[in-house]
């Protein structure tokens, strides 16, 4: 996050602080899910509501059980427009599963 994030000052957060804060829980940490609740619990700091963490499982394929990133699209067109967002356009996607 700190490298990728839109804000260079992290919202006024102190990146290192955090760190400091929460690296030695996670050290101790007993369980992936304990890991997890704390990377999701610097996540909330940032009171952004697209950040989330997400189980590894849910980036394979539903069909085929790769490990390739997909094509996912949101399925809109959006655009600012007066300080207001607006979805220009929207599309129809046809969920395709793969015969077992």
């Amino acid at each position: 996050m700190r490298d990728k994030h839109f804000d260079p000052a992290l919202g006024g957060l102190d990146w290192n602080a955090l760190r400091a804060e929460l690296r030695p829980r996670v050290e101790n940490a007993k369980t992936r899910d304990e890991v997890r609740d704390l990377l999701r619990e610097l996540v909330g700091r940032f009171e952004q509501s697209h950040f989330q963490i997400l189980p590894a499982d849910l980036y394979e394929p539903a069909a085929g059980g790769s490990s390739r990133p997909g094509d996912g699209t949101t399925g809109i067109d959006a655009r600012v427009v007066a300080g207001q967002a607006l979805v220009a356009a929207w599309r129809r996607h046809r969920r395709r599963i793969a015969p077992a």
